[in-house]
């Protein structure tokens, strides 16, 4: 339709021969691009590139999402190679680490990506519109290829990264507000019981290879949306071999078991999300709902009881699948 109006338009301004010339020109232009986005090779390898080649072309992976992708980090880096000190980034006090970060933040902003919740990154990045994972995912991505000491920390059902001063010392960074937070803070407004802060499960810094778990479970959850339940499955299992404290892919699964008739394997799932998030009231839900689906009345309403009891502020729905 847009492309109707600007014929319509360079038409009444030029006349029908001249139109016939722009139109070639025009479809010249968008050859040329696309013969530019196919013979594009990516420039970086970083745990960002890698969450794109996770999601795969199946998903909507394009060469031209890769392009974006190091365009974003090309401009990052210049920014902060700009001011960055003559020091490494690991001796950075927490006022000169937020100059770095802010850097960061702007990058994304003045290339007009704004807040909003988005399942894969190349969606995000060909929409311009990132959420808490994704937007993290980036940052990550430009803190690889400067040695940046960033983290990404997992919260229910959010994410934030960490600038890591050493091992005991680090500033959270909310990337969606562009401030550093307390953890006690993140604590108190996601409802974080202390026995899975204790266990690891919450305001821990990840490892790449458990910060790539998110990449499969968000792929398991794009597979689901289109009812390929197994591949699915397949992407939850790999979540959780990179990361065994990766509930919310316990959680998904065991809704997936459930469209298969896999009502006891399901139940299960439920139980290693409830054991490391026991305030996940959309897992005690989930078991309920399932229990139910069983005959297991008293046991159901047990669940369900305990899922109401913990409705408050402690979950965000659109990562946890609920029946």
């Amino acid at each position: 339709m847009a492309e109707q109006t600007r014929r319509s338009f360079l038409g009444k301004l030029l006349g029908t021969a001249a139109l016939a010339v722009v139109g070639s020109a025009l479809n010249g232009c968008a050859a040329l691009e696309t013969m530019v986005q196919k013979d594009y090779r990516r420039k970086y390898n970083t745990i960002a590139h890698d969450f794109l080649d996770i999601e795969g072309t199946d998903l909507g992976v394009e060469i031209s999402d890769y392009k974006r992708l190091d365009d974003i980090i090309d401009e990052a880096k210049e920014r902060i190679n700009r001011i960055k000190l003559d020091k490494p980034f690991t001796e950075y006090n927490k006022e000169e680490a937020v100059v770095i970060l802010k850097e960061i933040d702007g990058t994304l902003i003045d290339r007009g990506f704004e807040y909003q919740v988005t399942e894969l990154l190349n969606r995000g990045l060909k929409n311009e519109k990132l959420d808490c994972d994704t937007r993290s995912i980036v940052a990550l991505g430009i803190a690889e290829t400067l040695d940046l000491p960033l983290k990404a920390v997992d919260i229910p059902g959010h994410m934030m990264i960490r600038w890591q001063f050493n091992e005991q010392e680090y500033m959270n960074w909310e990337i969606t507000r562009g401030r550093s937070i307390p953890d006690e803070d993140y604590r108190l407004d996601f409802y974080i019981p202390y026995i899975s802060i204790e266990n690891g499960i919450f305001l821990r810094s990840l490892s790449r290879e458990e910060t790539l778990s998110a990449a499969y479970s968000n792929k398991g959850r794009a597979l689901h949306r289109i009812k390929r339940y197994e591949e699915a499955i397949k992407n939850y299992d790999t979540s959780t071999e990179l990361n065994s404290k990766n509930w919310l892919s316990y959680i998904n699964k065991g809704f997936v078991l459930i469209h298969l008739g896999k009502y006891e394997e399901s139940i299960k799932n439920c139980d290693i999300a409830i054991e490391l998030n026991p305030n996940s009231h959309l897992a005690h839900k989930n078991k309920g709902v399932v229990l139910l689906y069983l005959g297991r009345a008293r046991e159901s309403e047990e669940c369900l009881k305990k899922a109401r009891e913990l409705n408050v502020k402690n979950d965000v729905p659109w990562f946890e699948e609920s029946l």
